[in-house]
Order: structure tokens, then sequence, then C-alpha cells
């Protein structure tokens, strides 16, 4: 989509699109990249909370005043489900994440109150839709929709 549109703003930036999965190199870098990004679009997929450079993630945007966008991923066998109170109360009590994710979180002075904090915030948010495994015509009409919500940040 982004080669599609010539002339776009996409065309300014070094990398349009950061992909943690794919570019993490450490905490600090991934950090950074949050704090310089315009917008963050959070895939919602079965258990993606239980994934601590996530939560880092979005409390990381949340401070630094970074648009996040959720997206939940429609994908058989990989439903997303939407936080309740006991998973809330879980994640608290250190449940979600094991002794291993949050000693990451507490390493980049993150506590588990403000990852509840910060996905409460993102999930009052309306979640947008995106079908990897529909037609051509419906993920990008699915991209689209996600692109129409992008903002720039003003310095």
């Amino acid at each position: 989509i982004f080669k599609e549109q010539t002339g776009g703003p996409a065309e300014v930036f070094e990398v349009p699109v950061f992909l943690d999965s794919e570019d993490l190199n450490d905490l600090e870098d991934l950090q950074q990249r949050v704090c310089n990004s315009h917008n963050v679009v959070v895939l919602l997929t079965k258990n993606v909370f239980a994934r601590p450079w996530v939560l880092i993630e979005v409390v990381t945007a949340r401070r630094a005043g970074v648009r996040t966008l959720p997206i939940e991923v429609h994908k058989p066998g990989d439903r997303f489900e939407f936080p309740d109170d006991d998973f809330y109360s879980s994640m608290l009590n250190g449940g979600v994440l094991g002794a291993e994710g949050e000693k990451m979180l507490k390493s980049q002075g993150i506590e588990l109150a403000e990852v509840v904090d910060a996905l409460a915030e993102l999930l009052k948010k309306i979640a947008m839709p995106y079908s990897p495994h529909r037609s051509a015509s419906i993920r990008h009409a699915e991209v689209m929709a996600v692109l129409k919500q992008c903002r720039f940040k003003t310095k």
C-alpha cells in the first residue's frame, strides 16, 4: 500500500513501518523507536498481552503521548479475548507474565499497575478489524481504514 501511494507521507521516512517482531534488538532501542513513532498499531492476537515487550511498547507510547490504535486480527484459531477484571487482577498479581516478564518490565521502570492502566486506556478505543486470510480487496480496505486513523505528530 505504501508503494501504491507515490508522493504519500510514508515516502519521507527511512523506515515507514517498524515491526517489533522483526526489528527488535534491545528494549532501549524498542522504546526509542516507539517514542519516535507517530502511531503505534497494536495487533490484538491471542495472548498478545502475555508478551512483555508488547506491554513495554504500550506503556511507552502512553508515556510519550504516541497515538495507539488497537487492531483486532481475525484469524482462524487465533481469537483475541478482550481482557476482563479477572485478567487485570491476574496481571496485577504477576499471574500473566511470570517472574521473568515482570523482571523485564521492572528493568524498564514499569510497574504492573501502569500496565493495567495503559491496557485499559488502549482498549477504550474501538478495535478496528484486520483479516489476513480474507481477499486482497478486503485486506486493502481494512488497511486503508487503519491508515485513515493514523495521525502525524506536530512539533
